[in-house]
């Protein structure tokens, strides 16, 4: 494998974004949010199952799915 292929591996399939949950809609089980995706005004629906939910979080989302909870920090963009 050459190091493009292994660079591209570690980056994944899909952005890794940040989201601040700005509701919550919970039914049998299933939780999703809609999520503010910082920095920006862009809006998504995020599918985080088993996970307590509240206005004004922020979590690390790829795929759609929650990955991990994301620090309060403020969000910068950079470009490379």
């Amino acid at each position: 494998m050459n190091l493009w292929a292994k660079f591209a591996k570690l980056l994944g399939s899909s952005p890794v974004q940040i989201v601040e949950v700005v509701t919550v809609h919970s039914a049998f089980n299933d939780v999703q949010f809609d999520g503010q995706v910082l920095p920006g005004t862009a809006i998504i629906r995020v599918r985080a199952p088993g996970r307590s939910l509240e206005v004004g979080q922020r979590w690390i989302v790829q795929d759609g799915a929650v990955v991990e909870e994301a620090p309060g920090t403020p969000v910068l963009t950079a470009e490379v």
